[in-house]
């Protein structure tokens, strides 16, 4: 269950990733959000309130350095970061 969590994290990264780019460019996106989040807290058992949910927002959008995360190993170190501090909460 843990590699499939690191997925939906890793895919939530990505789309975050998009849509920062996409508003960048004035093209409202917000609405593009998976909801990830919902089933990432239910399967790790974390309560899925709004600061958890801000926690875990601000957490994936350390991926906006696309000088840091451009490489798909890097998006993967950091899903497996995210993955650890969400640990943290359950």
């Amino acid at each position: 269950m843990k590699t499939n969590i690191i997925l939906l994290i890793q895919d939530d990264i990505k789309i975050s990733r998009l849509i920062g780019v996409l508003e960048n460019l004035d093209i409202s996106a917000g609405s593009y959000y998976l909801g990830n989040v919902t089933v990432i807290f239910s399967l790790m058992g974390i309560s899925n309130t709004e600061a958890n949910q801000e926690f875990y927002q601000l957490l994936i959008e350390k991926a906006d350095d696309l000088e840091n995360y451009r490489t798909p190993k890097a998006l993967m170190e950091l899903a497996e970061e995210v993955y650890g501090k969400l640990g943290e909460l359950s």
